[in-house]
Parts: C-alpha cells; structure tokens; sequence
C-alpha cells in the first residue's frame, strides 16, 4: 500500500497519525489480477436458430469482454468500434443514438468509443447540436474520448 500524508503538522506528528490510524491495514495482494479463460469466449462456427417469440424485429448481441487492462496500449475495443462503425447502416446508427441516451453512463470502453463516434454525427450539424451538447454532459470526459471527438471535428473542417 502506499500512502501520501499532506498536513500542517510537524513530521513527527503526521507519522504518528499516519500509524496510529493505518497500522491494522493488511498488506494485499502483490500480483496484478490477471483473466484466464481456459478456451475462446464463444464458439466459432456455431449457428444459432432461434424461433421469435414476438412481432418485433430487434436484435441485441451480448457478449463479455476480457479484461483489457492488460492491452491498453493496443485499444482494441478502437478496433471492434472501427469495424462496426464501417458496416453500419445510418438506419442502425440512429437506433445506437437512441439507445446511447439510456447506457451513456455504462462504464464500458467499447461503448464510450462508439458513443463518441456516433455523436461526431452530429458535431457541424446546427439542427441537432443541442442532441451533441446534451450527451456532452452526460458522457464521461475522459481523455480518450474528447480527444477522439476533437480529431474527428477537425477532419470535419478540412
């Protein structure tokens, strides 16, 4: 554990405090958590047929992600998001704006990149910035994410 200890009081003072008040801290773990799956995610090559039990047409993918704290440096939920952003229909996009108003404030890396990306939409558009203001608020602004957006207003501009 570390700890840093900012205070007007003398040294001495501080690291009295500082173990009077922390000496029962157990020391955790030193190892970093790793995700180990002992096979793939899913099944490749597998085809699902599934009879609607309703009149509607909505299909929604689920599936989990390991952790990419290990592969941050490489972004590949940049690259899940680059690809479905390449072979999306407009139609669809408008369904990931409206669904984007309700999971904004997921945690979710993949979903904070395409929020961004589908937002950009909307960035030189005069009729529907108040829709970009308004998920600007709410978006978490993360450096990834206001970097990306500020890229893609500037390719806009050119």
């Amino acid at each position: 554990m570390k700890l840093v200890v900012i205070g007007g009081e003398s040294l001495d003072v501080l690291q009295h405090w500082v173990v009077e008040l922390f000496s029962d801290v157990r020391q955790g773990s030193q190892g970093k958590p790793e995700f180990k799956v002992a096979g793939p995610v899913w099944r490749a090559g597998k085809l699902y047929r599934l009879e609607a039990v309703k009149d509607v047409h909505i299909l929604e993918l689920r599936w989990a992600l390991p952790c990419l704290l290990q592969a941050y440096l490489q972004k590949p939920e940049d690259y899940l998001a680059h690809l479905l952003g390449h072979e999306v229909s407009d139609e669809l996009w408008d369904e990931v704006i409206e669904l984007m108003k309700f999971r904004v404030v997921d945690k979710v890396l993949l979903i904070r990149t395409l929020a961004v990306r589908a937002l950009s939409r909307f960035v030189n558009d005069s009729e529907n910035s108040d829709i970009l203001d308004l998920f600007l608020e709410v978006l978490p602004l993360e450096q990834n994410s206001i970097s990306e957006l500020r890229w893609i207003s500037s390719l806009e501009d050119v």
